[in-house]
């Protein structure tokens, strides 16, 4: 959430702001340049969430105690 947030919603609102600002690029290139993007981050997103959970769950979300094994946790 905080990739698409940070680079991905500032990038999607640039190329299409960028179809009115530059004159002399193709809107329709601009477009599709736009949907490919979409298309190819949705698939590799979807790859590699499957990727990952072959991977497993952990039970508690994260636990610094496995970073900090020095540190007793409370």
């Amino acid at each position: 959430m905080w990739v698409s947030n940070l680079h991905g919603l500032p990038g999607l609102f640039g190329g299409i702001v960028a179809i009115f600002v530059v004159s002399g690029l193709s809107a329709g290139a601009q477009l599709t340049g736009i949907a490919v993007t979409i298309i190819v981050a949705l698939g590799f997103g979807l790859i590699s969430g499957k990727v990952i959970s072959l991977f497993g769950h952990r039970v508690e979300a994260y636990s610094d105690a496995e970073e900090f094994a020095d540190v007793e946790m409370e």
